[in-house]
């Protein structure tokens, strides 16, 4: 599947930032909205970053969603439409979909049942591939969160294991087919949280014995 180069996406060079929507839809101002904060846009391509769906399937709160954003823009909304800003408690139910997808959890269903069951329109191209030549179909998703969906999906289907990282509990590509390669068996996403890992839980010089 030629996904990688298959979308122009935009983010805010000055980041963004978390508001509460006025007037509230939900109970007590519930509703988060993630807005730009107005700097420089800038165009780039997301999926050469790697595996996001991984990275956004880690997503648990409000400042998680934050720094993804800050680094990768908005889910749904291109520049020009950004001003009104994104629902950020709905995109943190979407990561959860994922999550709970990556770990087979069988309540994936009864969250996705709250989700739009159309999740956009795919541009399909016919291309050469750069390395051999070779025809290829490229995907041209419309949004970064239908690309997430798309990386979820190939990974799904194409049989790419995931695992959590014991430290951080990220999730992270395994086996043969990984990007970057880690072995089947890898407990962690790099080798600085393994150490960080066995550190914090080595027992302490001195420590009393109960």
């Amino acid at each position: 599947m030629g996904l990688e180069h298959g979308l122009i996406w935009q983010r805010d060079e000055a980041g963004y930032e978390l508001r509460a929507e006025e007037p509230p839809v939900y109970p007590a101002g519930a509703t988060r909205l993630i807005v730009p904060r107005g700097g420089e846009i800038v165009a780039y391509q997301p999926l050469l970053f790697g595996s996001l769906y991984t990275r956004f399937a880690s997503i648990h709160t409000l400042d998680d969603l934050l720094r993804f954003t800050n680094e990768y823009g908005l889910l749904t909304k291109s520049a020009e439409e950004a001003k009104q800003g994104e629902d950020a408690l709905y995109n943190i139910k979407v990561a959860q979909v994922f999550r709970l997808t990556l770990r087979n959890v069988s309540q994936v269903t009864d969250i996705m049942s709250e989700l739009p069951t159309t999740l956009g329109q795919l541009e399909v191209i016919l291309t050469r591939d750069q390395k051999t030549g070779k025809p290829q179909l490229q995907y041209r998703p419309p949004t970064l969160l239908l690309a997430l969906w798309l990386q979820l999906g190939r990974a799904m289907t194409g049989d790419i294991p995931t695992r959590e990282c014991r430290y951080c509990r990220e999730f992270f590509e395994v086996g043969p087919r990984s990007t970057p390669h880690r072995r089947i068996d890898a407990d962690f996403c790099e080798e600085d949280h393994r150490v960080a890992f066995h550190n914090r839980n080595r027992p302490r010089k001195g420590a009393a014995n109960v």
